[in-house]
């Protein structure tokens, strides 16, 4: 009798054991100290896993039935607290506005030299206040408006801009074009409200083919060159890297180093059928490790692996991310059909989408339905 109830009393214990548990996946680098700077050392595979996004559209703009929805060729886009929609159009140059439910509300500005006017606007940014935003034009200036439109000032750059955020002191953060005796180079540069440079943080050479001509100078752009690529990490940090290398570094907006974000993940070698091709001007046989950086509303870092302009002959190839914590641990793999206009906030995404059946462009905003179950940290 005491052997069956013995019996009894383990059997509640033995079914349990045999449940499936959630798997807990153990992160397998290493965190050390090198010269005072902290150094997080990433595995090539994340913390947890492959991660899958659960994307429901809600809401799609561009069509050929309404004439003011009809799009070009969108270069950027932001969205305001609102869920307002801003992008810049290159053919014909335009500052666009839609609402939150995808009506058209106004063009900003328009083509031309006079205040407010620009040539083509290209990179945009809403500043730290949440009613400015802020437009590179091509022609070597920052243009501010308020979010209603109305015209603010030029800031007038001493250097072409690639790209530009903005920090919480309302200084502008360029990736600037520089050129000297050894050759064309990047630099990421603190930019004051007079458009003067107050600190540069990292200078990388930028190979790109050339050739000298009867004409002039031939330069041929491939889109897998080495690059500087950099990102805001809120108000008072960011984060950049070279491609050349799998490392990132937060700083603080300040010029302080933070951490420095290392991943073992090997080179890949470019596509063997674009590779026969690209050698005729291009020395290197190994991808950059990365094309883009975007950070999430929570801090986290995505980092674009695959090059954005890849086509495939069934389409756009879907675009591998890795995705790492505020502090720098790699917690994700994921893939997106998107690598650029591409912004995730508050279980949203937006994105530019080419319709390639009906030639349209457009733009489509995603819930994603999974979102709070995605991990920030390692715990």
């Amino acid at each position: 009798m005491k052997k069956f109830r013995l019996l009894f009393l383990l059997l509640p214990l033995l079914l349990l054991s045999c449940q499936p548990q959630e798997e807990k996946q153990a992160w397998k680098g290493r965190v050390e100290k090198q010269d005072g700077l902290t150094v997080v050392n990433n595995p090539a595979e994340p913390a947890f896993g492959s991660l899958i996004l659960q994307l429901e559209e809600e809401l799609s703009i561009g069509s050929e039935d309404k004439p003011e929805t009809i799009l070009g060729n969108i270069y950027d886009l932001v969205v305001d607290e609102e869920g307002r929609i801003y992008f810049t159009e290159m053919k014909p140059p335009a500052l666009k506005v839609f609402d939150s439910n995808g009506n058209y509300l106004k063009t900003i500005g328009g083509f031309g030299q006079g205040p407010g006017e620009y040539q083509s606007p290209r990179n945009l940014c809403i500043g730290p206040d949440k009613k400015t935003i802020y437009v590179r034009d091509s022609i070597y200036r920052v243009i501010l408006y308020q979010l209603d439109g109305t015209y603010l000032k030029s800031i007038n750059l001493s250097s072409f801009c690639y790209d530009f955020f903005v920090d919480g002191q309302r200084c502008i953060w360029g990736i600037m074009s520089l050129a000297d005796e050894k050759g064309r180079a990047k630099s990421l540069e603190k930019i004051g409200p007079d458009g003067k440079s107050h600190f540069q943080a990292v200078k990388v050479p930028y190979k790109i083919y050339t050739k000298a001509q009867k004409e002039g100078t031939l330069s041929f752009i491939s889109g897998y060159e080495y690059d500087l690529q950099a990102a805001a990490v809120g108000p008072e940090a960011l984060v950049y890297g070279f491609s050349e290398k799998y490392e990132l570094t937060l700083m603080n907006t300040e010029g302080q180093k933070l951490r420095l974000i290392k991943n073992r993940q090997p080179a890949r070698p470019i596509p063997a059928d674009e590779s026969e091709e690209l050698s005729k001007y291009l020395s290197i046989k190994d991808q950059p490790f990365f094309y883009r950086l975007f950070i999430d509303d929570l801090g986290r870092t995505w980092v674009l692996r695959d090059n954005p302009s890849g086509k495939s002959k069934a389409g756009l190839i879907p675009k591998e991310y890795d995705i790492y914590s505020r502090d720098g641990y790699y917690l994700y793999r994921t893939t997106l059909p998107y690598g650029r206009c591409l912004i995730i906030r508050n279980g949203h995404l937006w994105a530019r989408h080419i319709d390639e059946e009906k030639g349209l462009v457009m733009i489509k905003r995603f819930g994603l339905k999974n979102w709070d179950s995605i991990k920030s940290t390692l715990e």
